[in-house]
């Protein structure tokens, strides 16, 4: 049990990873990647846990079992047979992200060179090729290795900053990089994992309930729309609305409220999300 205990850890932090809502492709094929080497480093050394070592070591010097067996070597058979199931079975199924992997400079953990970019520009030239120009981007590159210092990658990873918001601040302190920008967009838009277009339609399904047969599409829609990304809570929500009477007038009302553009915006951007 301690061997699986710290098994699932390993396999339930890369699943927590990849199902997240804002990772891209690449940042996941890293982390099955990541899970990949990690496995094989542990199947080349036979590792065991320390919990399962002390485990194997209280069967041995237990007086009621079988001598003529050699417990230890069993067992560790068995777990060189599933750590070497794992890794091939991920291999097999990871194999066309291979490519993917080319992009790992986007996560900005450490300096990005030209020789990597150069690498993930031809392997997806057919996509993006025709649209950059190589001239300025290897300019742009440079800028940003002057810009984007160690000591400035170094503070993101102690503060576990995240990808979107470590190119959100390259790209508003520098302006003209537009060929970069093109390979973030086509990086970003690539999802990582379907896990939150599944959450999705579960919101759509408990909400399209028998009772709410009589819904509109567009209405649903625009109900899905607030509530993925409107970042705050239910009752926050009902809260703001019955301060702003005004803005019931409108909403009530057939006409477009487009002149509803003021600070009370930003509540709307929060960080809390309750259903």
């Amino acid at each position: 049990m301690w061997f699986v205990h710290n098994i699932a850890s390993l396999f339930h932090k890369v699943i927590l990873d990849v199902e997240g809502d804002k990772i891209c492709a690449t940042e996941a094929a890293l982390e099955y990647f990541e899970l990949i080497n990690k496995l094989q480093n542990r199947l080349n050394e036979l590792y065991l846990p320390l919990k399962v070592r002390e485990s194997l070591s209280k069967l041995e010097n237990m007086g009621d079992i079988d001598r003529s067996v050699n417990y230890r070597d069993i067992f560790i058979m068995h777990v060189k047979q599933f750590y070497s199931n794992c890794v091939t079975y991920l291999k097999n199924w990871s194999e066309n992200l291979s490519e993917l992997k080319l992009f790992g400079w986007v996560n900005l953990k450490k300096q990005v060179s030209w020789a990597e970019i150069l690498s993930s520009c031809e392997a997806f030239k057919d996509y993006i090729g025709p649209i950059l120009n190589q001239d300025e981007l290897f300019d742009e590159v440079s800028l940003i290795r002057t810009n984007v210092t160690e000591d400035k990658i170094v503070d993101w990873n102690s503060r576990n900053i995240s990808t979107e918001d470590r190119w959100l601040e390259v790209f508003q302190k520098e302006s003209a990089l537009k060929n970069l920008k093109i390979l973030c967009e086509f990086v970003f838009c690539l999802p990582g994992t379907s896990a939150s277009l599944e959450r999705l339609f579960s919101n759509i399904n408990n909400y399209w309930s028998p009772d709410k047969s009589q819904l509109k599409i567009s209405t649903l829609e625009a109900i899905m729309q607030v509530y993925t990304n409107f970042k705050v809570s239910c009752n926050e929500m009902f809260q703001f609305l019955k301060s702003k009477p005004q803005l019931l007038k409108e909403i009530h009302g057939s006409k477009k409220y487009d002149w509803y553009q003021n600070d009370d915006q930003n509540f709307l951007a929060g960080t809390s999300k309750e259903n």
